[in-house]
């Protein structure tokens, strides 16, 4: 299995490298007494409400600790007082159960007034995890002079006047991108605002003034996507949907249908071992009707609303959810039907099943749903 960190995590430590890299070469300057708090079930409560800010790594493993001391060293000497805490998955299950529910640790988990939020990453080195840290401890949306005085990369860059209601949607979508792009404002009349990449603006947002538009703006900006394929199927299986960058919200997030997902690199050894057996699981769920089997490239193909750690990943994504389970068993064919079983909307009846007792054994299953 090959470690990725995502889309997201390539993003947001371009995004803030400017400002650690400065910070790193002060590493040794002084800053003392600095400590890591071990949480349990005890203690959460009342250093939750204590900080307002929290970063909680999640661990199975100790040596897996050793550079985060040395990540909260920089995020002080750059100026954050965001909190930091660890919690032993393997001491403590259930409270890693609770906010770590797909069981890949380490993984580092933002709290913001108590509550989990939608930013976790599964990060190891010190100067990463300062990265994580201090782009999120900004104001989402900040205001500037000018582009020229916007220090992050890529950015919207928003020139329009505070109490327009398009200020108010800039500061809604911003907060959902705090690792991924920046937001500026400027202070003029008139509405505009662009996405800018490298000091340049690339383009110029025409769309409806609401947040659901701007976003999906923002995501399409951020998606790296091959060409559509003709037929939306495999080359070497018409039983297996493809999936690319620019259809991953439609076929997936937006399928009347679960979709199980699995998401690869064609160089990576335990994907290539796996698309035999993909391709026998999509056979056998192949007159399923609630169900579609799809494969992503992951290396030539990533979107925002999508965040994996490994090549490669298979992902169940329950129609109307856009939270998948995540496979973690034996990649059998057998373990998918089971998972399929457990987690889908309907349970599966394998096409080694004859007509008859296929449509009986679905029947049955859904009139004991009722």
């Amino acid at each position: 299995m090959v470690a990725t960190h995502g889309y997201r995590s390539l993003v947001f430590a371009a995004v803030v490298a400017v400002l650690v890299r400065p910070v790193c070469s002060r590493l040794g300057s002084g800053v003392s007494n600095l400590v890591v708090t071990e949480l349990d079930a005890n203690n959460i409560d009342n250093y939750m409400k204590r900080n307002p800010k929290i970063i909680v790594d999640f661990y199975d493993d100790p040596e897996q600790q050793a550079e985060l001391s040395q990540a909260l060293t920089v995020v002080r000497e750059y100026g954050s007082q965001v909190a930091f805490a660890k919690i032993d998955a393997a001491a403590r299950p259930d409270l890693a159960k609770k906010f770590v529910p797909n069981g890949r640790f380490p993984q580092l988990v933002w709290f913001h007034h108590g509550e989990p939020t939608s930013y976790h990453r599964r990060l190891r080195q010190a100067q990463h995890i300062a990265s994580f840290a201090i782009a999120l401890d900004r104001q989402p949306l900040m205001t500037v002079s000018s582009i020229d005085n916007v220090p992050f990369n890529p950015a919207v860059f928003a020139q329009l006047p505070k109490n327009s209601p398009m200020f108010k949607i800039l500061e809604v979508v911003a907060l959902k991108h705090m690792d991924t792009v920046a937001f500026a404002h400027r202070e003029v009349r008139g509405e505009n605002v662009s996405w800018v990449f490298n000091d340049e603006v690339v383009e110029t947002y025409t769309g409806e003034p609401t947040v659901e538009k701007l976003e999906h703006w923002v995501n399409t900006r951020l998606t790296i996507s091959e060409d559509l394929p003709e037929d939306n199927y495999a080359a070497d299986d018409n039983e297996v949907h493809m999936v690319v960058g620019k259809t991953f919200e439609d076929m997936v997030l937006k399928n009347d249908k679960d979709v199980f997902l699995m998401v690869y690199a064609p160089w990576v050894g335990y994907s290539r071992k796996l698309f035999p057996v993909w391709k026998e699981f999509a056979r056998e769920v192949a007159d399923v009707d609630h169900i579609m089997v799809a494969k992503m490239d992951g290396d030539r193909n990533r979107s925002p609303l999508l965040s994996v750690d490994a090549f490669p990943s298979l992902l169940y994504f329950k129609a109307g959810n856009s939270t998948p389970n995540v496979f973690h068993g034996n990649r059998t064919v057998s373990e998918l039907m089971e998972f399929a079983n457990a987690h889908g909307s309907y349970p599966l009846a394998p096409a080694s099943l004859n007509l008859m007792q296929k449509g009986f054994k679905l029947q049955r299953s859904r009139l004991a749903d009722l």
